[in-house]
């Protein structure tokens, strides 16, 4: 991927049992500068980068994928499906 993309999107399909036991949800990521997490098309978490309208490679922040990372989400409960 070096030198020849900008962007990439990944979609991975779960099926959840019991969606509505569940209290909290995170992400484990591994990610080079920035991404967006999406759930049924809702955003619920970003990292390094700035809102705003217009090419997602605005306002990006350097940082290098060393460790994955545990980020919670916002607003998943009324985006997660039974």
């Amino acid at each position: 991927m070096i030198n020849r993309y900008t962007v990439v999107c990944l979609r991975r399909e779960f099926q959840v049992e019991q969606a509505d036991r569940i209290t909290d949800l995170g992400l484990l990521v591994l990610y080079d500068d920035a991404f967006i997490a999406y759930l049924n098309g809702a955003e619920v978490a970003r990292k390094g980068i700035d809102r705003g309208r217009g090419s997602y490679v605005q306002g990006i922040k350097s940082h290098d994928a060393k460790d994955p990372e545990f980020v919670m989400l916002s607003g998943w409960q009324r985006h997660l499906k039974n």
